[in-house]
């Protein structure tokens, strides 16, 4: 079966290609053409000006020995006796409890980047700091 797909991505949008399954190709902002024989291709259209990854089945993407999805994506990775803060536009927005794993775009700043900071706090320490606290309420 012959078959003919083309796609345009937008400058806050990048396209993954799957074919059979597998990712084939990462493109950024492009217009996409391509003629396939046979197997099925299909694309998915993922939102990169939020720095959170929203794709299904990513950890078994990154497991892929081709690499294609990690060079894309940072993992964040916390500790057992961490808890992670998570700052976007200098505003407290999230939590990351203990042994928790967080996926971002490594490449967010194309179009309204939202800047993101990630504090890691000790849980290993007796007890916080109350200064500290009285800062983090203050943001």
């Amino acid at each position: 079966m012959l078959g003919f797909r083309r796609i345009t991505v937008s400058p806050v949008h990048c396209a993954i290609e799957f074919f059979d399954g597998r990712i084939e190709a990462i493109t950024g902002p492009s217009v996409i053409s391509r003629f396939f024989a046979s197997g099925r291709r299909e694309f998915s259209l993922v939102d990169v000006s939020e720095p959170e990854v929203k794709l299904a089945n990513v950890e078994n993407h990154l497991r892929d020995p081709s690499g294609k999805l990690a060079a894309h994506i940072e993992a964040i990775d916390i500790a057992p006796d961490q808890l992670s803060l998570v700052y976007k536009q200098e505003r407290l927005s999230g939590i990351l409890a203990p042994s928790a794993r967080a996926l971002s775009w490594k490449n967010t700043a194309r179009v309204n980047a939202m800047p993101v900071r990630v504090q890691r706090v000790d849980l290993s320490q007796p007890a916080i700091d109350e200064a500290y606290c009285a800062a983090c309420w203050q943001r």
